[in-house]
């Protein structure tokens, strides 16, 4: 964002121009600017009135594209330059309109080439070409046929089987992005076991989803959305509010793996889990000019996905210490925590069958995590207020994956008076290493914090903390 504020002249033209130029050809049609413009603007005949002035005052040859040569006109234009908050002065510090719904060109190339090597992995043609180049000006015109693994096909290899792929960039084919993707076959058949059909997942993946997820300001650093608990990655949501594609450290990235044919054994036999469905573990690598290191990315369903707005969400884990959000960091979209949902006195009221089918699935997911030396996890419970006055637009029969018993209304489970409950249990690759076998000697022994009350503790006393305090808020 510094360049809109410092850069040069030609530094803002490039980078504003580059907002519109998602695929890199170097030039922009008339419908792109349309499109990106009504994301931002919504009044379509204004947008409309505003592409065809640029265009009539800039588009030289009058074939309805602009290039960058083109674009950098405008600096000798401020009255067009003026018509979408553009200001290339050198001395400006003003933030133009469409900054503000912009990310790094890094992230968007990143995400990119990531969506693009997903599509290819998903479809039928990488099954049939060996070896595979892909070429990120294929990303729309992938056919849509899709492979789908019938679950009984797996054999052991398929869990560390890896696919791998080069990416080529049209507008610099000497240089390929290195795709990767971890058992594919095993990811596509929890993909399956969910009911999530191939061309659904790729819907959630493509470039209209990215497009619409970035002008929306669905990109964000991990720390900023609900379930704040992990500094340093990046997390980005789908349009459609139905998938996750996060950044993971390959300390969980390799944990994943290692337990990944008893957490598929696990999911398939218990559809009903509230822990994270995880759909797809993808390492994409950038070209050796973009100076980036790889960056493994886990897709997953967004267990808050629902046509009811979700007003208040708490990220439970059964700890005290340190477990209330600052009342300067709360905000829509930003999860409250074990101490403030104490201090709410929030009472989960559904059907009290429902209660204890709950307690008893919480307490088979989190067995089994303890098992694999798991810890940190959390419940992630969304609140639905009021349903009785909200707008529904969407249908809750449109879920493209598999409605468990706790999915049932609109994405959640019916309370009392109107309400309804989401739950889900997240955070679930975190393993007792010395990474946190050091950091509760520091608590404790430095810090003197309580030892029964840190998150960092081993994992049957995590599990135990964390059931004696679901058995108390699951209590009526």
């Amino acid at each position: 964002m510094l360049i809109l504020t410092k850069g040069s002249p030609q530094e803002k033209m490039k980078f504003s121009f580059n907002l519109f130029d998602f695929q890199n050809t170097g030039r922009i049609c008339k419908d792109i600017f349309i499109y990106v413009l009504l994301n931002i603007y919504k009044d379509k005949p204004q947008v409309m009135k505003k592409v065809e002035i640029l265009f009539n005052a800039i588009d030289w040859n009058k074939d309805d594209f602009i290039d960058l040569e083109d674009f950098e006109t405008i600096k000798d234009k401020p009255d067009i330059a003026n018509l979408f908050g553009l200001d290339f002065r050198e001395n400006s510090r003003k933030l133009p309109i469409i900054g503000t719904f912009s990310i790094e060109k890094t992230y968007r190339d990143i995400l990119i080439h990531l969506i693009t090597g997903i599509r290819w992995i998903c479809s039928k043609e990488l099954k049939e070409k060996s070896p595979v180049t892909a070429t990120s000006e294929k990303f729309q015109g992938i056919d849509e046929e899709f492979m789908i693994m019938d679950a009984k096909q797996l054999a052991p290899e398929d869990f560390e089987g890896v696919k791998r792929i080069a990416i080529k960039d049209v507008g610099n084919p000497s240089e390929s992005w290195k795709f990767e993707a971890y058992a594919p076959a095993v990811f596509e058949a929890i993909r399956s076991a969910f009911n999530l059909q191939a061309k659904d997942y790729i819907s959630s993946l493509s470039q209209d989803s990215l497009i619409r997820g970035l002008l929306s300001g669905n990109w964000k650093f991990f720390e900023s959305l609900e379930n704040s608990g992990r500094s340093g990655s990046m997390i980005f949501k789908s349009h459609d509010n139905f998938l996750f594609i996060k950044s993971l450290p390959d300390s969980e990235a390799k944990h994943l793996l290692n337990i990944l044919k008893d957490f598929y054994d696990y999911v398939i036999t218990n559809k009903d889990t509230l822990l994270t469905r995880f759909y797809g573990l993808y390492t994409i690598t950038p070209p050796p000019s973009m100076n980036v290191l790889p960056i493994t990315f886990i897709i997953m369903e967004n267990c808050l996905n629902s046509p009811l707005c979700i007003h208040q969400s708490y990220d439970l884990k059964g700890s005290k210490v340190n477990r209330s959000t600052p009342i300067d960091k709360r905000a829509v979209g930003v999860a409250l925590k074990d101490v403030d949902f104490d201090q709410d006195k929030r009472q989960i009221r559904i059907d009290p069958l429902m209660k204890k089918q709950l307690y008893k699935q919480i307490e088979s997911d989190t067995t089994f995590l303890a098992s694999k030396n798991i810890l940190d996890y959390s419940l992630l419970l969304g609140i639905s207020y009021k349903f009785q006055d909200q707008h529904i637009t969407t249908n809750q029969e449109e879920k493209k994956s598999y409605i468990s018993k706790f999915q049932k209304d609109f994405g959640g489970t019916k309370g009392e008076k109107g309400l309804h409950f989401f739950f889900g249990i997240i955070d679930i690759l975190t393993q007792w290493d010395y990474s946190k076998i050091s950091e509760n000697k520091m608590k404790t022994l430095i810090l003197q914090q309580d030892s029964t009350q840190i998150s960092a503790v081993e994992p049957p006393l995590y599990h135990k903390r964390f059931m004696d305090y679901m058995s108390q808020i699951l209590t009526d």
